[in-house]
């Protein structure tokens, strides 16, 4: 069984194996853009492959932050200017507004086009690792303030790009945080006696800052 932490950032995404090693993608990077970029001629671009497009109305960004929200959620954010120029809402049978993206003619929910750049990280990862789906488990960072509905979210995303709920985890990312100094910390305890008695971890993001 391979464990992977993946954390969707709001510009890059980055994948590291419990050990600490981060995944390297095709091009050599460490890192891969969250973005998706879609042309007049239909064509679909992925991460480092978007990148070229970045400026262009087709390259959605904001892909996480965009998940688990309602319309007016995301209307009346700081985010709003960097919205794509597709950005729409959809009324459900149930008279509520879900945010979507409308790129040539199509409509697509944030959730899906989240998916995307899914699959194309866990095909990088088979690639890699050349094993069964089954075999990976996929822990996700989260911001120590996602809601419900973003985590619902996120696990929706990875069932529309074919990866079974029962392979996702989702954690906190200061407990992420925690979780890493102390293996750090064991690693220095082997090698000398003189350990911090206590450690105060700061996660500062971009709207707000929280310390454990």
């Amino acid at each position: 069984m391979i464990t992977l932490g993946i954390d969707i950032g709001t510009s890059n995404t980055l994948v590291c194996l419990s050990d600490g090693e981060i995944l390297t993608h095709s091009t050599g990077s460490k890192s891969i853009p969250s973005l998706v970029a879609f042309t007049n001629n239909n064509e679909r671009f992925i991460g480092e492959e978007a990148f070229p497009h970045y400026n262009q109305s087709g390259c959605l960004k904001l892909l996480q932050y965009l998940c688990g929200k309602s319309s007016n959620d995301i209307l009346n954010s700081l985010f709003l200017k960097y919205l794509p120029s597709g950005f729409n809402m959809n009324e459900t049978d149930d008279n509520e507004l879900l945010p979507c993206i409308e790129i040539n003619n199509k409509s697509y929910s944030t959730t899906s086009v989240l998916a995307m750049l899914i699959s194309h990280i866990n095909k990088r990862i088979l690639e890699l690792y050349a094993t069964d789906d089954n075999d990976i488990v996929l822990a996700y960072t989260l911001p120590c303030t996602a809601s419900s509905s973003f985590r619902r979210a996120i696990i929706e995303a990875n069932t529309i790009a074919g990866i079974e709920s029962k392979n996702i985890k989702l954690i906190s990312s200061d407990d992420a945080i925690v979780k890493t100094y102390e293996r750090k910390l064991n690693a220095i305890a082997n090698s000398t006696s003189e350990i911090p008695k206590y450690a105060l971890i700061f996660e500062m993001g971009m709207t707000i800052t929280q310390g454990k």
